[in-house]
């Protein structure tokens, strides 16, 4: 419980302020109980808490708390902390733009803001990042990105998958030398890039390595016209 004075006046229950963090400024003792003056990021006065039901934090950046999914890195401009009690930024999310990271962990800030701690498939930290700053989503593939044209399959050795499980329908062996059409990719946890690809007469093939392929201008009729008399 959260009270407005130290004569039990309440003004929130406790979980409407759960996981939040709040700068404690002092303590007063009552009834043999220790309560804590609670300040906000503007050195506002919320309440007074029973130290008791409060877990101390090092810093500004809170504590600790369990987050898991994974976090696509699609908004440019945006900071990326190597600490929270400073904020010090250590790069940008356009040095990593589009990629998607591990979250491991979160942290309520005293600015309000809500902290993730990323990273990549090779457990190399990212840094912490505001919720805000990223596209949050349940999958390893990461979120849909626009990817448009088309590319020529340039190497024989990957599979085509029908699905993130990667369950492999197809070779790239097959269209070795051919073209498909894009809509769309995926930049998944594990570093790779994946198209969606379509045959040239709007068939889908799957999702393929974006290492498999080149990209290409639109192929011209005679590659178009000797492509479809081999399908």
């Amino acid at each position: 419980m959260l009270y407005a004075d130290l004569n039990g006046t309440k003004k929130q229950e406790g979980a409407a302020v759960c996981q939040r963090t709040f700068k404690s400024q002092a303590k007063y003792q009552k009834d043999g109980v220790t309560y804590l003056a609670l300040y906000d990021a503007n050195q506002t006065l919320q309440g007074y808490m029973n130290q008791a039901s409060i877990k101390v934090a090092a810093g500004a950046g809170g504590v600790w708390t369990n987050a898991s999914g994974y976090a696509s890195l699609t908004k440019p401009g945006q900071d990326v902390y190597g600490n929270l009690d400073t904020k010090q930024v250590i790069k940008k999310s356009d040095d990593v733009l589009d990629n998607t990271y591990f979250i491991s962990g979160a942290y309520h800030h005293l600015d309000g803001q809500v902290y993730y701690s990323l990273y990549d498939s090779h457990n190399n930290w990212l840094g912490y990042m505001a919720g805000s700053g990223f596209e949050t989503v349940n999958s390893a593939e990461g979120a849909w990105a626009a990817a448009s044209g088309y590319a020529k399959v340039v190497d024989k050795n990957y599979a085509i998958y029908n699905s993130f499980k990667f369950d492999a329908t197809g070779s790239t062996d097959h269209y070795y030398q051919q073209y498909f059409k894009k809509v769309g990719q995926y930049h998944h946890v594990n570093g790779a890039v994946y198209y969606s690809v379509f045959d040239l007469f709007g068939h889908w093939l799957g999702y393929v390595n974006s290492a498999a392929v080149q990209n290409v201008t639109m192929p011209t009729l005679k590659a178009l016209g000797r492509q479809m008399t081999v399908m």
